[in-house]
């Protein structure tokens, strides 16, 4: 295990004592050597648990990012989050935690967690990491059911500005989301101000768009428009002019 690995995974062991009671018990850990291991063990077990409130004040954050995901779910659910897998594979693919917090709700709560993830995307302001072509800072998009975004704007009034507070002292009734089985499409994007502004697509640039959610090759995205009826001749250009528009970003790290 290299030394970036072995530091992740000092970063989970401080969210979650199972994985703490697994280093410790010599169970067997993905990725994680016998050197690794012992290294770890060095310390006093007890010196993890220290800061008892660290996972509450990330999940505070978590909660403000995607309230009425965290609504449905049932605040009294939401700390499994920090022992499940989708948190640990943040953490080890340097992934952002808000996008794994609502892959993780998606089976609990369904498309309003894939809403809020959307538009979670749009306020993200840090650069992506790899190489290739990626939905710019600031862009988002989204295919929800039909009466979902209308639903979630009422259900994020019911909670106030303050949901956290809201979930705790007093958690509103929510009605049950629409399941319309017709889909809309939206492109989300962040103005100079900070303010999302919200805007119909089409199918097809939703779904070229979502393809680039992390950094993808050019050549492939280039093939995913093809599929999506664009004509091979056009593709590159096609591309190309979704840069110029700011959709899409050129990535080098």
């Amino acid at each position: 295990m290299n030394p970036q690995d072995l530091q992740r995974l000092v970063v989970r062991m401080l969210y979650d004592p199972k994985l703490v009671d697994a280093v410790y018990e010599d169970r067997p850990i993905s990725g994680l050597t016998q050197e690794g291991r012992q290294h770890l063990k060095k310390v006093d077990q007890r010196a993890w648990g220290t800061d008892p409130y660290r996972r509450s004040r990330t999940l505070q954050a978590l909660i403000e990012e995607l309230p009425v995901s965290s609504a449905l779910a049932g605040i009294d659910s939401l700390d499994a989050f920090f022992s499940s897998a989708d948190f640990h594979q943040a953490i080890q693919r340097r992934q952002a935690l808000v996008f794994a917090f609502a892959n993780w709700l998606t089976p609990i709560v369904g498309p309003i967690a894939t809403l809020e993830r959307a538009i979670a995307r749009a306020r993200q302001q840090s650069p992506p990491t790899g190489q290739g072509l990626c939905m710019a800072i600031g862009v988002s998009a989204v295919s929800i059911p039909t009466g979902l975004l209308q639903w979630w704007q009422h259900a994020h009034g019911k909670l106030g500005p303050n949901p956290l507070c809201a979930l705790i002292e007093n958690p509103p009734t929510l009605d049950p989301p629409p399941k319309d089985p017709v889909t809309e499409h939206y492109l989300l994007e962040r103005n100079a101000q900070g303010e999302l502004q919200v805007g119909g697509a089409t199918e097809a640039l939703v779904a070229l768009l979502k393809m680039a959610d992390t950094p993808v090759a050019a050549e492939r995205l280039r093939a995913e428009a093809v599929k999506l009826g664009a004509e091979e001749s056009q593709a590159e250009e096609l591309i190309d002019s979704l840069v110029d528009d700011g959709l899409l970003s050129r990535t080098t790290d």
